[in-house]
């Protein structure tokens, strides 16, 4: 699991919902079937193709690429669900 702070950016990306787990820190969920290497290659692109509004985040965004890339090359990385559940 990898949590961090908000970021609009992600939060559209399709197939993508941040999830709230305590103040100001989110998980990175995605739809079943969403593959982890085609959110790196979407993560690549939007990086490249930063909007000035959103220069901001670019420095999160390219953390997070560099934590998923050397999990990839550790083959450390594996997909798995969590089920969260809001309890009243």
């Amino acid at each position: 699991m990898i949590v961090i702070g908000y970021s609009k950016v992600l939060s559209q990306m399709p197939g993508v919902q941040l999830v709230e787990i305590s103040p100001l820190r989110y998980l990175i969920s995605m739809q079943p079937g969403g593959s982890v290497d085609s959110f790196e290659l979407a993560l690549i692109d939007i990086i490249d193709h930063l909007t000035p509004d959103a220069a901001s985040e670019a420095s999160l965004l390219q953390d997070l690429r560099k934590v998923l890339m050397s999990i990839r090359r550790k083959q450390g990385m594996k997909k798995a669900e969590i089920l969260l559940v809001p309890i009243d």
